[in-house]
């Protein structure tokens, strides 16, 4: 009876289907020879995102890029890729909403879970790996995901409920195509 009661609690948690991530200012640049690529992340409904917070829950928003060489007729060749995890978290000794890294180092905490956002997700920047790796005159497509989904369900309970949605937010997809 126990562990049906716990089950019920862990399938009903806060409803936070209505959040949205969107990306904006999406930019590949040369800087100091290496490829970096430049954006933002916005999310919308983050008062249930808090409210998930503070109600035990963590969230990891897993950020993936690959740049990939468009070809005519094989695959596209994949030139670099690159993925990041931010961990959000709540502290209730400090009070505080905190963003860390994937190796749980603190990146910024506050109050204000609004500002933290914008503050760490409003400027990002990931390091592809060297501009030489892009040839001239050739096609090349970025592939960018984003995903926020719960990082504390255990394994055995996913395996269990494999086809249940552990995620926070829909997963988005978005892609920028250049020539270099």
């Amino acid at each position: 009876m126990r562990s049906l009661a716990l089950l019920v609690l862990l399938l009903s948690p806060v409803s936070v289907s209505a959040q949205t991530l969107a990306l904006d200012n999406l930019v590949v640049d040369n800087q100091e020879g290496r490829i970096l690529v430049r954006f933002a992340i916005g999310v919308e409904g983050e008062s249930e995102l808090a409210q998930l917070l503070t109600s035990g829950e963590m969230l990891g928003l897993r950020v993936s890029a690959d740049l990939l060489r468009k070809r005519s007729v094989w695959f596209d060749k994949s030139v670099a890729d690159r993925e990041v995890l931010y961990l959000l978290r709540w502290d209730g000794l400090k009070n505080v909403f905190a963003v860390l890294d994937a190796g749980g180092v603190p990146l910024a905490e506050g109050t204000d879970f609004s500002a933290l956002l914008a503050g760490i997700f409003g400027r990002m920047n990931m390091d592809l790996g060297a501009w030489s790796r892009l040839k001239r005159d050739n096609e090349y497509r970025l592939a960018l995901q984003l995903r926020l989904g719960r990082v504390d369900v255990p394994m055995w309970l996913k395996r269990v409920l494999f086809f249940w949605n552990w995620d926070a937010a829909p997963s988005a997809h978005y892609q920028l195509e250049f020539t270099y």
